[in-house]
């Protein structure tokens, strides 16, 4: 009996200009879908939209409920932002809240439905990917042999982890990673549903792009980079993060 390689896609953080994101997720099934790849997804944010600039600061709190079609979703979790002063002053807060949240309601519906996807991504639910991506996804996934991409001892995410000159952290050796998705065999995966609470007891770092590898390095997993070097991609079109020509 041949078994159907699967994908979870695991949405997690602040929506922004929706109408467009959820096209484009869609549109991202569809074509793993034709691939011959079981996907589905789950989602894991706040009730209303979030901020697109500095000039939004108050949209966080009061910004207009946002409809999502629930539908769509093997598994959700919405929620209002709470008001404490965690949630208030850290964005990496968020991030690490949703990332746990998004990977609990995963396992949890792995283990309901005794399935276990080839692999899961997490990403931030107003990424584009352009198709020339998507088809790297594919066939990484497809992929047969003893020796394959989807490696459990790692995670894929756009360069990895990389050294960076901040004038400011000059005293400081961190190494960064972009974190606008993480990709990757579901073993590695897996251990997301602990990155909230490392966070929350200052067992890895809490300075956005360096809580990653910090956790990745606490859990001895590699970060390896997963780049399109000849690929002009729009990297969060729909928010103040537009770079036009980037790396995926």
């Amino acid at each position: 009996m041949i078994t159907r390689k699967s994908i979870a896609i695991q949405l997690a953080g602040q929506i922004r200009d929706w109408d467009k994101a959820f096209a484009h997720w869609q549109l991202v099934q569809e074509k793993f879908e034709s691939a011959g790849i079981l996907t589905e997804f789950f989602i894991s944010t706040w009730s209303r939209t979030g901020i697109k600039n500095s000039e939004d600061k108050n949209e966080r709190d009061n910004g207009p409920f946002i409809n999502i079609d629930k539908s769509f979703f093997t598994r959700y979790y919405i929620s209002h932002l709470p008001k404490t002063k965690e949630f208030t002053l850290s964005t990496t807060k968020h991030m690490v809240h949703h990332w746990t949240k998004s990977t609990l309601i995963r396992m949890n519906y792995e283990l309901e439905v005794k399935r276990e996807y080839d692999a899961v991504m997490i990403a931030r639910p107003d990424l584009m990917l352009k198709g020339t991506a998507i088809e790297r996804y594919i066939n990484m996934i497809l992929e047969e042999g003893p020796s394959t991409t989807l490696d459990p001892r790692g995670v894929y995410t756009i360069r990895g982890s990389y050294p960076k000159y901040v004038k400011e952290r000059i005293d400081r050796a961190d190494l960064f990673s972009d974190d606008m998705w993480v990709f990757g065999h579901r073993v590695p995966m897996n251990y997301f549903i602990l990155i909230e609470g490392l966070f929350d007891n200052k067992f890895i770092s809490h300075t956005n792009h360096t809580h990653l590898v910090s956790f990745l390095h606490k859990l001895n997993l590699y970060n390896w980079p997963l780049a399109f070097n000849t690929i002009d991609v729009d990297k969060n079109v729909l928010t103040r993060y537009e770079t036009k020509k980037a790396i995926i």
